[in-house]
């Protein structure tokens, strides 16, 4: 965590770190090898969404979106992953009770 998040806070471990899940958890990182941009217009805002295909090394489509809205001061970005099972990180179940994001 060192490498991009210099601050030593508190806050800034529990929310650039991973809390509550320890160093040895198994976990596999996948890159998108084949992707496709394209980009999206309407009044008011323009996208551009990278979707990567699943097949070696990423089992799972991967779908990255950023929309620029007018006249706006920020920006929205989503990534979903389709069809990947369901993972229960106990962190994460009490952090969306606690903000009632469910």
């Amino acid at each position: 965590m060192g490498a991009y998040v210099r601050v030593k806070a508190d806050w800034a471990v529990g929310d650039f770190g991973k809390p509550g899940i320890s160093a040895d958890t198994p976990h596999e990182d996948f890159s998108i090898k084949h992707a496709a941009v394209r980009f999206e217009r309407s009044n008011g805002w323009v996208r551009a969404v990278l979707e990567g295909e699943s097949g070696p090394g990423t089992p799972h489509k991967v779908v990255l979106a950023v929309t620029l809205h007018a006249e706006s001061a920020y920006v929205d970005i989503s990534c979903s992953v389709d069809m990947k099972p369901a993972a229960y990180f106990p962190f994460f179940a009490t952090q969306a009770l606690r903000t009632n994001a469910c």
